[in-house]
């Protein structure tokens, strides 16, 4: 299964896109964020205060680390069927918390 166009859609929405590195709103300071919510560069470095990127570097940013978040949320659920809007509920927050973190909510909840 794929994120929908209708997630990127909520995704751009709610994220946001700012071309130039800011402080992470919800701490005050690490991580250092850019782009759709991007911390980390194509080579897996983190951003720092002062970078800038073009608005298509911002997209293929966006869309590895969707992707990236999708294949995880894939291998959490197995061979488990869900619907689209699930699954893209799935991607978001992953791509919000980690996929380590949503490993960990999806764990306890089949447990309890």
């Amino acid at each position: 299964m794929n994120p929908s166009d209708k997630f990127y859609r909520l995704l751009k929405l709610f994220e946001g896109c700012e071309l130039e590195a800011y402080v992470d709103p919800g701490t005050g300071s690490l991580p250092i964020t850019i782009g759709w919510g991007n911390t980390l560069d194509q080579n897996g470095k983190p951003f720092k205060l002062g970078d800038k990127i073009s608005q298509e570097r911002a997209d293929f940013l966006l869309e590895r680390e969707v992707n990236d978040k999708a294949a995880g949320v894939s291998k959490l659920l197995g061979n488990k069927i869900i619907t689209q809007n699930q699954f893209d509920s799935l991607v978001c927050f992953a791509y919000n918390i980690g996929i380590g973190a949503l490993g960990k909510v999806a764990v306890k909840y089949y447990q309890d």
